[in-house]
Protein backbone atom coordinates (compact mmCIF):
# COMPACT_ATOMS: atom_id res chain seq x y z
CA UNK A 1 0.00 0.00 0.00
CA UNK A 2 1.24 3.35 -0.90
CA UNK A 3 2.15 5.78 2.29
CA UNK A 4 0.57 8.93 2.12
CA UNK A 5 3.64 10.73 1.21
CA UNK A 6 4.02 8.48 -1.92
CA UNK A 7 0.33 9.33 -3.13
CA UNK A 8 -0.21 11.28 -6.43
CA UNK A 9 -1.68 14.80 -5.80
CA UNK A 10 -5.01 14.14 -7.27
CA UNK A 11 -5.52 11.08 -5.04
CA UNK A 12 -4.92 13.20 -2.28
CA UNK A 13 -7.25 15.71 -3.32
CA UNK A 14 -9.88 13.09 -3.86
CA UNK A 15 -8.66 11.82 0.15
CA UNK A 16 -9.32 15.17 1.20
CA UNK A 17 -12.73 16.04 -0.15
CA UNK A 18 -14.09 12.60 0.85
CA UNK A 19 -12.81 12.97 4.85
CA UNK A 20 -14.14 16.84 4.37
CA UNK A 21 -17.66 15.20 2.94
CA UNK A 22 -17.62 12.45 6.31
CA UNK A 23 -17.37 14.92 8.68
CA UNK A 24 -19.66 17.42 7.17
CA UNK A 25 -22.45 14.64 7.44
CA UNK A 26 -21.43 13.55 10.63
CA UNK A 27 -21.71 17.35 12.10
CA UNK A 28 -25.23 17.80 10.37
CA UNK A 29 -26.46 14.59 11.99
CA UNK A 30 -25.12 15.86 15.35
CA UNK A 31 -26.33 19.42 15.08
CA UNK A 32 -29.70 17.36 14.05
CA UNK A 33 -29.65 15.19 16.97
CA UNK A 34 -28.90 18.11 19.43
CA UNK A 35 -31.72 20.32 17.42
CA UNK A 36 -34.55 18.15 18.45
CA UNK A 37 -34.02 18.96 22.39
CA UNK A 38 -33.00 22.27 21.57
CA UNK A 39 -35.07 23.85 18.54
CA UNK A 40 -33.81 27.35 18.60
CA UNK A 41 -29.86 25.85 19.28
CA UNK A 42 -30.81 23.63 16.31
CA UNK A 43 -31.94 26.21 13.55
CA UNK A 44 -28.55 28.31 14.39
CA UNK A 45 -26.36 25.38 13.94
CA UNK A 46 -28.32 24.27 10.81
CA UNK A 47 -27.63 27.94 9.72
CA UNK A 48 -24.00 27.87 10.20
CA UNK A 49 -24.18 25.10 7.59
CA UNK A 50 -22.05 26.70 4.83
CA UNK A 51 -23.52 24.68 1.79
CA UNK A 52 -26.91 25.60 0.82
CA UNK A 53 -28.01 22.92 0.13
CA UNK A 54 -26.88 20.86 3.16
CA UNK A 55 -28.32 23.89 5.08
CA UNK A 56 -31.75 23.78 3.78
CA UNK A 57 -31.44 19.73 4.49
CA UNK A 58 -30.81 20.36 7.53
CA UNK A 59 -33.71 23.13 7.95
CA UNK A 60 -36.43 21.32 6.32
CA UNK A 61 -35.49 18.02 8.93
CA UNK A 62 -35.53 19.57 11.69
CA UNK A 63 -39.02 21.54 10.64
CA UNK A 64 -40.57 18.03 10.38
CA UNK A 65 -39.36 16.06 12.94
CA UNK A 66 -40.48 19.51 15.40
CA UNK A 67 -43.49 19.74 13.80
CA UNK A 68 -42.30 23.27 13.33
CA UNK A 69 -43.42 24.90 10.00
CA UNK A 70 -42.11 28.68 11.30
CA UNK A 71 -38.56 26.90 10.87
CA UNK A 72 -39.65 26.52 7.17
CA UNK A 73 -39.10 30.61 7.31
CA UNK A 74 -35.70 30.53 6.91
CA UNK A 75 -35.46 28.35 3.93
CA UNK A 76 -36.38 30.66 0.43
CA UNK A 77 -39.35 29.86 -1.69
CA UNK A 78 -40.35 27.61 -2.72
CA UNK A 79 -38.68 25.51 -0.35
CA UNK A 80 -40.25 27.25 2.41
CA UNK A 81 -43.80 26.42 1.12
CA UNK A 82 -43.09 22.87 0.22
CA UNK A 83 -41.44 22.42 3.92
CA UNK A 84 -44.46 23.63 5.43
CA UNK A 85 -47.00 21.42 3.38
CA UNK A 86 -44.53 18.56 4.73
CA UNK A 87 -44.89 19.45 8.03
CA UNK A 88 -48.98 19.96 7.72
CA UNK A 89 -48.82 16.24 5.75
CA UNK A 90 -47.17 15.07 8.61
CA UNK A 91 -48.47 16.29 11.75
CA UNK A 92 -52.20 17.22 10.04
CA UNK A 93 -52.20 20.40 11.78
CA UNK A 94 -53.63 23.77 9.45
CA UNK A 95 -51.87 25.98 11.41
CA UNK A 96 -48.88 24.63 9.47
CA UNK A 97 -50.13 26.33 6.35
CA UNK A 98 -50.06 29.93 8.05
CA UNK A 99 -46.17 30.37 7.32
CA UNK A 100 -47.10 30.03 3.62
CA UNK A 101 -47.81 33.34 2.08
CA UNK A 102 -51.15 33.97 0.47
CA UNK A 103 -49.64 34.97 -2.50
CA UNK A 104 -48.58 31.56 -3.06
CA UNK A 105 -49.90 28.69 -5.42
CA UNK A 106 -49.01 26.33 -2.10
CA UNK A 107 -51.23 27.58 0.25
CA UNK A 108 -54.62 26.72 -1.21
CA UNK A 109 -53.20 23.14 -1.57
CA UNK A 110 -51.80 22.98 2.45
CA UNK A 111 -55.41 24.57 3.37
CA UNK A 112 -57.35 22.12 1.55
CA UNK A 113 -55.57 19.14 2.35
CA UNK A 114 -55.66 19.76 6.11
CA UNK A 115 -59.61 20.53 5.22
CA UNK A 116 -59.79 17.41 3.77
CA UNK A 117 -57.90 15.30 6.54
CA UNK A 118 -59.40 16.74 9.54
CA UNK A 119 -63.10 17.49 7.81
CA UNK A 120 -62.99 20.63 9.18
CA UNK A 121 -64.70 23.37 6.44
CA UNK A 122 -63.24 26.56 8.25
CA UNK A 123 -59.70 25.97 7.60
CA UNK A 124 -60.88 27.45 4.39
CA UNK A 125 -61.09 30.99 5.40
CA UNK A 126 -57.29 31.04 6.24
CA UNK A 127 -57.63 31.35 2.12
CA UNK A 128 -58.12 34.50 0.37
CA UNK A 129 -61.62 34.48 -2.16
CA UNK A 130 -61.93 33.09 -4.75
CA UNK A 131 -59.73 29.92 -3.38
CA UNK A 132 -61.59 30.17 -0.10
CA UNK A 133 -64.76 29.21 -2.02
CA UNK A 134 -63.15 26.31 -3.66
CA UNK A 135 -61.76 25.30 -1.19
CA UNK A 136 -65.39 25.18 0.73
CA UNK A 137 -67.08 23.44 -2.26
CA UNK A 138 -64.31 21.30 -2.53
CA UNK A 139 -65.01 20.17 1.22
CA UNK A 140 -68.84 20.22 0.47
CA UNK A 141 -68.09 17.76 -2.64
CA UNK A 142 -65.82 15.78 -0.24
CA UNK A 143 -68.32 15.39 1.69
CA UNK A 144 -71.12 14.21 -0.76
CA UNK A 145 -72.87 17.53 -0.30
CA UNK A 146 -74.26 16.13 2.76
CA UNK A 147 -74.01 19.82 4.95
CA UNK A 148 -76.25 22.12 2.88
CA UNK A 149 -75.11 25.15 5.07
CA UNK A 150 -71.53 25.19 2.77
CA UNK A 151 -73.44 25.68 0.37
CA UNK A 152 -74.26 29.62 1.91
CA UNK A 153 -70.85 30.68 2.43
CA UNK A 154 -69.74 30.35 -1.13
CA UNK A 155 -69.97 33.59 -2.43
CA UNK A 156 -68.97 32.77 -5.63
CA UNK A 157 -72.53 32.58 -7.43
CA UNK A 158 -71.61 30.00 -9.98
CA UNK A 159 -69.98 27.65 -7.37
CA UNK A 160 -72.99 28.21 -5.14
CA UNK A 161 -75.49 26.76 -7.53
CA UNK A 162 -73.38 24.34 -8.34
CA UNK A 163 -73.58 23.23 -4.36
CA UNK A 164 -77.09 24.17 -3.72
CA UNK A 165 -78.57 22.18 -7.16
CA UNK A 166 -77.16 19.22 -5.67
CA UNK A 167 -78.60 19.75 -2.79
CA UNK A 168 -81.57 20.90 -3.16
CA UNK A 169 -82.41 17.49 -5.73
CA UNK A 170 -81.01 15.42 -3.61
CA UNK A 171 -83.87 16.30 -1.24
CA UNK A 172 -86.42 16.47 -3.90
CA UNK A 173 -85.45 12.99 -4.96
CA UNK A 174 -85.03 11.97 -1.01
CA UNK A 175 -88.45 13.24 0.12
CA UNK A 176 -90.33 13.23 -3.56
CA UNK A 177 -90.85 16.94 -2.79
CA UNK A 178 -91.23 18.97 -6.13
CA UNK A 179 -91.05 22.11 -4.47
CA UNK A 180 -87.08 21.77 -4.25
CA UNK A 181 -86.91 21.57 -8.20
CA UNK A 182 -88.26 25.17 -7.91
CA UNK A 183 -84.96 26.70 -6.40
CA UNK A 184 -83.34 24.70 -9.11
CA UNK A 185 -81.49 26.82 -12.85
CA UNK A 186 -84.59 27.63 -15.10
CA UNK A 187 -82.12 27.50 -17.63
CA UNK A 188 -80.54 24.55 -19.65
CA UNK A 189 -76.90 24.04 -17.99
CA UNK A 190 -75.57 20.50 -18.59
CA UNK A 191 -72.60 21.07 -16.40
CA UNK A 192 -75.05 21.73 -13.15
CA UNK A 193 -77.31 18.73 -14.41
CA UNK A 194 -74.21 16.67 -14.66
CA UNK A 195 -73.11 18.09 -11.27
CA UNK A 196 -76.57 16.71 -9.57
CA UNK A 197 -76.26 13.21 -11.19
CA UNK A 198 -72.70 12.99 -9.76
CA UNK A 199 -70.10 13.81 -12.62
CA UNK A 200 -69.58 10.38 -13.62
CA UNK A 201 -69.07 9.84 -17.08
CA UNK A 202 -72.74 8.64 -17.79
CA UNK A 203 -74.38 11.61 -15.63
CA UNK A 204 -72.55 13.71 -18.48
CA UNK A 205 -73.92 11.80 -21.12
CA UNK A 206 -77.71 12.06 -19.63
CA UNK A 207 -76.88 15.80 -19.44
CA UNK A 208 -75.74 16.09 -22.96
CA UNK A 209 -78.96 14.65 -23.55
CA UNK A 210 -81.33 16.34 -21.40
CA UNK A 211 -79.93 19.49 -22.64
CA UNK A 212 -80.31 18.39 -26.15
CA UNK A 213 -83.68 18.89 -25.93
CA UNK A 214 -83.97 21.96 -23.84
CA UNK A 215 -84.37 20.34 -20.72
CA UNK A 216 -83.40 22.50 -17.67
CA UNK A 217 -81.96 21.07 -14.34
CA UNK A 218 -85.31 22.16 -13.15
CA UNK A 219 -87.00 20.55 -15.80
CA UNK A 220 -85.32 17.15 -14.91
CA UNK A 221 -85.63 17.30 -11.23
CA UNK A 222 -89.79 17.85 -12.27
CA UNK A 223 -89.67 14.97 -14.03
CA UNK A 224 -87.95 12.61 -11.95
CA UNK A 225 -90.29 13.40 -8.89
CA UNK A 226 -92.79 12.82 -11.09
CA UNK A 227 -91.75 9.33 -12.31
CA UNK A 228 -90.78 8.72 -8.10
CA UNK A 229 -94.34 10.13 -7.77
CA UNK A 230 -96.24 8.68 -10.43
CA UNK A 231 -97.83 12.13 -10.28
CA UNK A 232 -98.24 13.07 -14.06
CA UNK A 233 -99.60 16.84 -13.22
CA UNK A 234 -95.38 17.53 -12.38
CA UNK A 235 -94.83 17.40 -16.23
CA UNK A 236 -97.44 20.17 -16.55
CA UNK A 237 -94.38 22.44 -14.56
CA UNK A 238 -91.85 21.18 -17.45
CA UNK A 239 -90.77 24.47 -19.41
CA UNK A 240 -89.23 22.89 -22.42
CA UNK A 241 -92.16 21.49 -24.63
CA UNK A 242 -89.94 18.17 -25.58
CA UNK A 243 -88.77 17.25 -22.01
CA UNK A 244 -92.27 17.85 -21.19
CA UNK A 245 -93.49 15.26 -23.80
CA UNK A 246 -91.19 12.42 -22.52
CA UNK A 247 -92.34 13.23 -18.78
CA UNK A 248 -95.87 12.84 -20.01
CA UNK A 249 -95.03 9.50 -22.10
CA UNK A 250 -92.64 7.89 -19.28
CA UNK A 251 -96.33 8.13 -17.50
CA UNK A 252 -98.97 7.71 -19.91
CA UNK A 253 -98.98 3.75 -19.34
CA UNK A 254 -99.88 4.62 -15.98
CA UNK A 255 -102.83 6.78 -16.44
CA UNK A 256 -106.43 4.56 -15.81
CA UNK A 257 -107.52 6.16 -19.39
CA UNK A 258 -104.31 4.55 -21.02
CA UNK A 259 -103.95 1.13 -19.05
CA UNK A 260 -101.02 -1.70 -20.43
CA UNK A 261 -103.68 -3.67 -22.62
CA UNK A 262 -104.80 -0.18 -24.63
CA UNK A 263 -101.20 0.47 -24.96
CA UNK A 264 -100.29 -2.98 -26.43
CA UNK A 265 -102.98 -3.13 -28.48
CA UNK A 266 -102.36 0.26 -30.05
CA UNK A 267 -98.45 -0.39 -30.65
CA UNK A 268 -99.05 -3.65 -31.84
CA UNK A 269 -101.69 -2.51 -34.61
CA UNK A 270 -99.79 0.51 -35.52
CA UNK A 271 -96.89 1.81 -37.40
CA UNK A 272 -95.43 5.29 -36.26
CA UNK A 273 -93.18 5.62 -38.80
CA UNK A 274 -96.48 5.50 -41.68
CA UNK A 275 -98.42 7.84 -39.85
CA UNK A 276 -99.07 10.86 -40.97
CA UNK A 277 -101.36 13.08 -39.23
CA UNK A 278 -99.88 16.63 -37.11
CA UNK A 279 -100.99 14.70 -33.81
CA UNK A 280 -99.17 11.65 -34.32
CA UNK A 281 -95.75 13.39 -35.80
CA UNK A 282 -95.74 15.77 -32.41
CA UNK A 283 -96.57 12.97 -29.83
CA UNK A 284 -94.25 10.27 -31.94
CA UNK A 285 -91.73 10.39 -29.37
CA UNK A 286 -93.85 10.04 -26.46
CA UNK A 287 -95.37 7.03 -28.42
CA UNK A 288 -92.05 4.99 -29.20
CA UNK A 289 -91.38 5.49 -25.47
CA UNK A 290 -94.55 4.46 -24.11
CA UNK A 291 -94.51 1.79 -26.72
CA UNK A 292 -91.48 0.40 -25.81
CA UNK A 293 -91.83 0.72 -22.16
CA UNK A 294 -94.93 -1.19 -22.79
CA UNK A 295 -93.50 -4.29 -24.70
CA UNK A 296 -90.67 -4.53 -22.25
CA UNK A 297 -93.29 -4.94 -19.20
CA UNK A 298 -95.49 -7.05 -21.06
CA UNK A 299 -92.84 -9.60 -22.17
CA UNK A 300 -90.76 -9.13 -18.74
CA UNK A 301 -87.75 -8.29 -20.15
CA UNK A 302 -86.08 -5.54 -18.78
CA UNK A 303 -83.49 -5.47 -21.97
CA UNK A 304 -85.94 -3.96 -24.56
CA UNK A 305 -85.60 -0.98 -22.59
CA UNK A 306 -82.11 -0.28 -24.19
CA UNK A 307 -84.22 -0.09 -27.75
CA UNK A 308 -84.85 3.64 -26.95
CA UNK A 309 -82.39 6.54 -28.25
CA UNK A 310 -80.67 7.91 -25.06
CA UNK A 311 -80.10 7.53 -21.37
CA UNK A 312 -82.91 9.33 -20.12
CA UNK A 313 -85.38 7.28 -22.05
CA UNK A 314 -84.21 4.23 -21.24
CA UNK A 315 -83.66 4.92 -17.59
CA UNK A 316 -87.43 6.04 -17.57
CA UNK A 317 -88.44 2.83 -19.34
CA UNK A 318 -86.74 1.04 -16.27
CA UNK A 319 -87.91 2.92 -13.32
CA UNK A 320 -91.38 2.06 -14.79
CA UNK A 321 -90.98 -1.39 -15.28
CA UNK A 322 -89.69 -1.42 -11.62
CA UNK A 323 -92.86 0.10 -10.98
CA UNK A 324 -95.32 -2.09 -12.62
CA UNK A 325 -93.73 -5.47 -11.74
CA UNK A 326 -92.58 -4.21 -8.10
CA UNK A 327 -88.75 -5.42 -9.47
CA UNK A 328 -86.25 -3.34 -7.78
CA UNK A 329 -83.16 -5.49 -8.84
CA UNK A 330 -83.53 -3.73 -12.41
CA UNK A 331 -82.68 -0.75 -10.60
CA UNK A 332 -79.07 -1.83 -10.36
CA UNK A 333 -78.91 -1.32 -14.29
CA UNK A 334 -79.35 2.42 -13.81
CA UNK A 335 -75.98 3.57 -13.29
CA UNK A 336 -76.65 7.24 -12.31
CA UNK A 337 -77.16 6.78 -8.13
CA UNK A 338 -79.62 9.58 -7.50
CA UNK A 339 -82.20 7.84 -10.36
CA UNK A 340 -81.45 4.50 -9.23
CA UNK A 341 -82.76 5.85 -5.66
CA UNK A 342 -85.50 7.03 -7.39
CA UNK A 343 -86.10 4.02 -8.81
CA UNK A 344 -86.40 2.02 -5.65
CA UNK A 345 -88.43 4.39 -4.33
CA UNK A 346 -90.78 4.32 -7.35
CA UNK A 347 -90.73 0.72 -7.06
CA UNK A 348 -91.92 1.40 -3.18
CA UNK A 349 -88.76 -0.27 -2.11
CA UNK A 350 -89.72 -3.87 -2.24
CA UNK A 351 -86.21 -6.19 -2.51
CA UNK A 352 -87.60 -8.43 -5.56
CA UNK A 353 -90.38 -9.04 -8.09
CA UNK A 354 -93.18 -9.90 -6.00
Amino acid sequence: MKSVEKLGERERHIIIIAVAALLLILAVAVMFVSGLSQPAAGLARCNGIILAQQRYSCISSLALAQGNASMCTALPAPGSDTCAIAVESATGSASACSAISNASQYKYECVLDAARSLRNVSYCAMLMRPQMDQCVYAIAQAENFSEPSMCGTISNASLRTMCTSVVDYRYAIEYGNATYCEMLPASSNATILATMLGNSSDAFSTAFDYNEIGGTPRDYCYSQVALATNDSLLCSSIASSDARSECSGSLAYRSSQLNTTNITRFCHNSSLTRMNSTLVKEFAPVLKLACTTSNAIVSKNVTVCNELSNTTQQYSCIISYAHDLNDTSVCSLITNASESQACVVDAGGYGGVS
